[in-house]
């Protein structure tokens, strides 16, 4: 058997499974590397790079609000810390190098 049908075997059986077994609070972490293409500044339509990939967190809470037979409706909150990123442009009028924090909306599916 190959893995793409496993894989489509399986993963509708652990959805099923997880459902049953679902927690109000759920709490993710998640470490990557973030990748950034070259962008265009608008002002001068000069291209500005980033530097290497950098590492970066994604924490993300769930609250269970609300079940139905297999469905379920989660709030969720998701943060991400990306601690540093070089950049380079032409003009050395930008700082040497970014740090980030996003913190999204909170969403509900």
């Amino acid at each position: 058997m190959s893995a793409k049908r496993l894989a489509i075997l399986v993963v509708p059986v652990l959805a099923l499974v997880s459902s049953a077994f679902a927690q109000v609070n759920e709490l993710a972490v998640t470490a990557g590397l973030t990748f950034v293409s070259t962008q265009t500044v608008p002002s001068t339509g000069l291209p500005i790079h980033f530097g290497d990939a950098s590492g970066s967190v994604t924490a993300d809470y769930a609250r269970l609000l609300k079940t139905h037979k297999i469905f379920g409706l989660y709030a969720e909150l998701p943060v991400t810390y990306v601690p540093g990123m070089d950049l380079n442009y032409r003009y050395n009028v930008i700082p040497a190098n970014v740090r980030a924090l996003f913190l999204d909306s909170v969403r509900a599916f």
